[in-house]
């Protein structure tokens, strides 16, 4: 074993090894992935699946080869890979998990243990992988993965992101006996909702029966938070407005093709109605604008800041593929580096090492879904986030790539708003939805 668990991991290991279905909900950084991997082992599980986003599939492989040796270890790439007789332990991706061939193949075998990582991403009851690893509700003879299990564990450090709705598929998924009524039911218990002319009618806006929930929630799963369990270095988060370099014609021209009601509910009583116009082209067009400014107006910062010694080494935050590459382009002469969707497993590696490694490499660009989860980047103590993830606990998921164990410095993480825009009110609707999400979880 390459090195003795922190006691926090020792005691989540021991609890999950107890019971044949929890949820591990402790934030990002603490070692969640080495956790169950120990569990697994406790637990006498002599096959294990592991389902988990394809940017991890091969850190936990490392991380079981490491830490359970013992185990044959194989990582499913594509549709068309078959699932050797000898592999003790298989990793597959979410997306595979859809494929009929592989989804077969994983139904043919009993798993001592099954773990879902990242479980945030299968909370809607709708979709086609919630339903694969959770089954139907209502339809008992569904064939789901999570009967295929003697031990099942959903591992996630933001299992709500958006409300607390969003826990009915995990507690019904793991508990059904617990949670017999359907997820409108659970809407209708636990949530304030008003009506609203977008999507399916009804918008969440609060949270009720708080209690009820905690109830449901207490002795099934396990969270700490990193202050509680490590003696990590304080983190501190800082809104930054950025004036905005050159002409801003088209971007204006766009908020006010938006028109006042964007701007209106934003600024108002429950600014989370103006995220429903999100998806409306013109806001995608000026968002992409908006983050080609501020990635002007970053680069210039950082040149700044990196060139007179303020900073050492520094993770940037960016959503458009164009609004990463500028960046890269800018800070080529700090060494920058990025980790995109479209980097392989092996070049993001690389790039992670070589960041954590090298003092010349000063600059890593990472997309905010790419790169903000299954990442160490605590060779950095700064954050900048240029573009943010309109789901909040995706930002803070980000951000704890550096404020995690190994950290030894003060970490300080920065939100860039342009001035005057449409961006500077979106900051308050992430504060609005992040507060309903801690007053369940917390």
């Amino acid at each position: 074993m390459p090195q003795q668990l922190y006691p926090h991991q020792k005691q989540a290991a021991e609890w999950l090894a107890g019971e044949p279905r929890a949820a591990l909900f402790d934030e990002q950084g603490l070692g969640k992935t080495v956790t169950a991997i120990v569990a697994a082992d406790a637990a006498k599980a002599r096959t294990m699946l592991v389902v988990a986003p394809s940017v991890v599939l091969w850190n936990w492989a490392r991380e079981i080869e490491a830490w359970s040796p013992w185990r044959n270890v194989q990582v499913i790439e594509t549709g068309a890979d078959k699932i050797r007789d000898d592999a003790d332990a298989v990793i597959v991706s979410h997306a595979l998990i859809l494929r009929e061939e592989i989804r077969g193949q994983l139904l043919e075998r009993f798993w001592g243990a099954i773990v879902l990582d990242e479980a945030h991403f299968f909370r809607t009851p709708s979709a086609k992988r919630t339903q694969v690893f959770y089954g139907v509700f209502g339809v008992e003879s569904f064939p789901s993965l999570v009967s295929r299990g003697a031990f099942v564990w959903a591992l996630t450090g933001t299992p709500t992101p958006n409300h607390v709705a969003e826990l009915w598929t995990l507690l019904w998924g793991l508990w059904p006996s617990l949670v017999p009524y359907s997820y409108p039911e659970f809407v209708e218990r636990f949530c304030q909702t008003v009506w609203t002319k977008y999507g399916d009618g009804i918008k969440i806006v609060g949270n009720k029966n708080v209690a009820e929930v905690k109830a449901l929630l207490a002795g099934r799963t396990l969270r700490r938070k990193k202050t509680e369990v490590l003696d990590l270095p304080p983190v501190r988060h800082e809104i930054v407005t950025l004036a905005a370099p050159g002409s801003l014609g088209e971007l204006r021209a766009l908020e006010r093709e938006l028109g006042p009601e964007l701007r209106e509910a934003l600024a108002g009583a429950d600014p989370a109605a103006g995220l429903e116009l999100l998806r409306d082209e013109a806001f995608a067009r000026w968002r992409r604008l908006c983050g080609l400014a501020k990635a002007e107006a970053c680069a210039e910062l950082l040149a700044l800041e990196l060139g007179d010694g303020a900073l050492d080494k520094v993770v940037v935050f960016a959503h458009h593929a164009d609004v990463v590459a500028l960046l890269v382009e800018r800070l080529a002469e700090f060494g920058a580096l990025s980790i995109t969707g479209a980097t392989s497993p092996e070049d993001r590696q690389t790039a992670i090492t070589r960041f954590q490694a090298e003092p010349e490499v000063r600059v890593m660009v990472a997309n905010l879904l790419a790169g903000g989860t299954g990442a160490t980047l605590t060779a950095a103590s700064e954050v900048v986030f240029v573009e943010m993830s309109f789901v909040p606990g995706e930002n803070a998921q980000a951000a704890d790539r550096v404020h995690r164990i190994g950290q030894t410095n003060p970490c300080r993480v920065r939100f860039l708003a342009l001035a005057g825009t449409v961006d500077e009110p979106l900051v308050a609707v992430l504060r609005n939805k992040t507060r309903m999400i801690r007053e369940v979880m917390q």
